[in-house]
């Protein structure tokens, strides 16, 4: 609004002294200052993504001026902005590099092994989901051991003290066989022996002979031993036990 203050003349007259005012141009107007007016702000505007997708954004709001100023300092800001969240942008799963693979589960035949990963990065806000983290496949291994045994031990003495017989040696296993390995072989070994452990017949001593058997005249005494221990295979033989004499 403007206000304008004409004077054609004006003579004042203070302590017996006249002021007298005489308009420079015909009318002279004198503009009173004027300060500005706002409207109040609009409401926030939708938040619009910096990367134009998604995460991070920025929204504004404005506002109008009511009045004009005039002579006075200039309108402040008729817009403002703010940083804003516009969606939460799609993460997939990410995982590492798979391990490596296990033993076999069969050490002797067809089996499975398997090799795993980890996830690394969790999916979000509709990723895509994570991928298998185990993978599995069919393997073969034969891990054969051969038996194996010790030594042969000591023969054993001849089955025949007299003659021909059998005489026997064994040997143990050491480490049964496994898968494929080679069999054990024989743990016992036997072959032909011959021994004639001889030993002569031992007999006592004769006994004294006995009283006549018919006094003095035609009759007979006798006189014996015993056998302390019998021949043995071709020990030689016992000789006889009674002994018998005429009168």
């Amino acid at each position: 609004m403007f206000l304008f203050f004409s004077f054609r003349s004006a003579v004042g007259q203070f302590g017996g002294h006249v002021l007298h005012l005489q308009a420079v141009a015909a009318r002279t107007s004198i503009i009173a200052k004027i300060a500005q007016k706002m409207n109040a702000w609009s409401k926030w505007s939708a938040c619009s993504p910096n990367n134009g997708k998604c995460g991070a954004g920025t929204q504004y709001q404005i506002r109008t001026v009511a009045t004009q100023p005039y002579c006075s300092p200039a309108c402040p800001a008729t817009r403002q902005t703010r940083s804003c969240t516009h969606s939460c942008c799609p993460r997939d799963c990410a995982v590492s590099s798979w391990g490596s693979w296990s033993a076999c589960s069969n050490i002797c035949g067809t089996g499975t092994k398997t090799r795993t990963r980890r996830v690394t990065a969790k999916p979000y806000c509709n990723g895509r989901a994570c991928p298998a983290l185990k993978d599995a496949t069919k393997c073969s291994q034969y891990n054969n051991r051969d038996c194996a045994v010790s030594s042969w031990g000591s023969w054993s003495t001849c089955s025949n003290t007299c003659g021909t017989g059998t005489k026997t040696r064994t040997r143990r296993v050491t480490a049964k066989p496994y898968c494929n390995g080679r069999a054990c072989p024989a743990l016992k070994d036997a072959t032909k022996c011959s021994q004639y452990n001889n030993r002569d017949c031992v007999m006592s001593s004769w006994s004294s002979w006995s009283i006549c058997s018919n006094g003095c005249g035609s009759g007979q005494s006798t006189r014996t031993r015993q056998i302390i221990s019998p021949a043995v295979c071709l020990g030689k033989a016992c000789g006889a036990t009674t002994q018998s004499r005429k009168g």
